[in-house]
């Protein structure tokens, strides 16, 4: 199971030609965005393979008063072509602030418009039997004046299963600061797409060394090996399968990390292992195992006295 996003800018697109409107006379007696005698716009858009400015919207807030000739001269302005047979994808789309101070120049600032961090959506398990090969979700969602992502939600989705992962997903996410003449400002309405593709590539051969190699796991933790065997054998597991493995895979590789780690005296570590297991685990019976593990490791924590599970 696969998602794709666009790769992270190492630096924003930079205009080759890039005129700039005059002071619209609406604006004389209109309050600003800023509070001061700063006006500014930001404007955010793509580029198409021709390196022209197409899709420009408005990024709130902003002063209303320069939307309209902010939006057609950006319009005007000329980025280098992209080829489509590189992987410059980040090149297609920008963001710039026009900025107006009282009594200079106006100028521009480009940034990067994609988070600084970011975390793949996990394809929800449930989702496998009814999705097409390819999904799309639209999310949309604020960002804060420190970076943070909030009032998040989905716009459109070819496959509602997974909207609660997109979600999820850019609720982690995290974006530079947005700074404006030396001041930070938030980010309104910020559009993004996620693409979840169902690439199941694992061999049947491979679907058995991954069964396989959590028998070994259980063999070493039922005969008390030392943990740091299990342990090795559960890290070789993420290494090789991370990004393959199913929630029922998933689950039992944090059940078992939990037992090793509990074996090492680790417990604090055991508890989040066994407690993110639980939230993937399906089986009830095995759900009600990790459930009383968890009950005995938390009273051990919260009393020296107690005994720590077995």
């Amino acid at each position: 199971m696969r998602y794709r996003l666009p790769d992270i800018p190492s630096e924003p697109a930079m205009p080759l030609s890039a005129p700039l409107p005059s002071l619209p006379e609406a604006c004389s007696d209109q309050p600003t965005v800023s509070g001061d005698e700063l006006r500014f716009i930001t404007l955010f858009g793509a580029i198409d393979w021709e390196g022209r400015a197409t899709q420009v919207q408005v990024q709130e807030p902003s002063d209303s008063c320069l939307r309209e000739a902010a939006i057609e001269t950006v319009r005007q302005w000329r980025f280098e072509p992209v080829n489509p047979n590189t992987k410059e994808y980040w090149r297609l789309g920008f963001e710039t602030t026009l900025i107006y101070p009282a009594n200079e120049a106006p100028r521009f600032e480009m940034s990067a418009n994609d988070a600084i961090k970011r975390y793949p959506p996990r394809y929800p398990e449930k989702c496998f039997s009814k999705a097409r090969p390819v999904e799309v979700v639209s999310v949309a969602f604020d960002v804060t004046e420190d970076g943070v992502t909030e009032n998040i939600a989905s716009v459109f989705s070819t496959f509602p299963c997974l909207t609660s992962a997109a979600e999820e997903s850019i609720k982690k996410w995290a974006y530079a600061r947005r700074l404006i003449n030396g001041r930070s400002y938030p980010r309104k309405q910020v559009h993004t797409e996620i693409t979840f593709q169902l690439a199941d590539n694992l061999t049947e051969a491979n679907r058995r060394n991954i069964a396989n190699a959590f028998v070994s796991v259980g063999i070493a933790l039922d005969r008390k090996l030392d943990p740091r065997i299990a342990l090795e054998k559960i890290a070789l597991i993420e290494k090789r399968f991370e990004n393959e493995l199913r929630d029922s895979e998933r689950a039992t590789l944090l059940r078992y990390r939990g037992a090793a780690k509990i074996d090492a005296l680790e417990y604090p570590s055991a508890l989040e292992d066994l407690r993110a297991a639980l939230e993937l685990e399906k089986n009830k019976t095995t759900a009600k195992g990790i459930e009383n593990v968890i009950s005995q490791l938390e009273a051990a924590l919260a009393s020296p006295n107690e005994r720590a599970p077995k």
